[in-house]
């Protein structure tokens, strides 16, 4: 149901000590304008659309980043679906472009993924404006081995921090990288790994829990003895 201004009556706040005022906090396209009491057991809030609707929503779907319009940005979705064409392949169901696009708005908007704590739960959102725009900004999938990354981790999903990549891409673009100089080189131990035809959790062991230093780590061999620097 949808309000004009003149229908608004804010309810006085709850004076309870974990109350979380968010009046004035922009969510997507919405605006919390102030508090419109307990509707169905739920704390709610009157909000204001970019579009002008004004609406009653409930303040957990404000918090969460659930709902972010007054329902214009999904009925705006819809029609980018239907003029783009993307979302029914010859084959049935989403191009692999399309695909992605879809799983970036899911893990950061809908708590119910898996992926949502790594990533709309830390913050990260989707800037892109529509469909046209990321593909217009990521272009086609290289490969099926590729799928989209960040440069910047992080950063959001945004026009110039996207990119087609490989698993072992973006293994080696991760924040947590242990990195090892050797050799008169510096790898990420998943590049190591690749340079020296290894398995990267041989090298992580070395490295990280036995503490071994770093020339050690990459000259000896498989089975080949222990860190000439740590005391037996």
């Amino acid at each position: 149901m949808t309000y004009d201004k003149d229908n608004i009556v804010f309810q006085p706040k709850p004076t309870i000590h974990n109350f979380r005022d968010i009046t004035d906090m922009e969510i997507g396209r919405l605006i919390v304008l102030g508090y419109a009491g307990v509707k169905h057991n739920r704390s709610s809030w009157w909000c204001e659309c970019e579009c002008g609707t004004i609406k009653i929503i409930r303040g957990s779907h404000l918090v969460h980043q659930k709902i972010k319009s007054c329902g214009c940005l999904q009925q705006e979705s819809g029609k980018n679906r239907t003029t783009h064409g993307e979302s029914s392949s010859n084959h049935g169901g989403r191009t692999p472009e399309c695909q992605a696009y879809y799983s970036i708005q899911q893990r950061c908007y809908n708590p119910r993924t898996d992926a949502y704590q790594y990533y709309g739960a830390k913050g990260i959102e989707c800037h892109f404006e529509s469909f046209e725009q990321f593909l217009n900004d990521i272009g086609r999938r290289p490969t099926p081995q590729h799928s989209v990354d960040r440069k910047n981790t992080r950063g959001h999903y945004e026009v110039g921090n996207v990119w087609w990549a490989t698993r072992q891409e973006q293994a080696r673009n991760k924040t947590n990288n242990h990195l090892i100089t050797a050799n008169g080189l510096t790898y990420c131990i998943a590049e190591w790994a690749d340079v020296l035809g290894v398995d990267a959790r041989l090298l992580a062991l070395r490295s990280t829990r036995s503490q071994w230093c770093d020339d050690c780590t990459i000259n000896i061999p498989v089975n080949g003895g222990r860190c000439s620097h740590i005391s037996s």
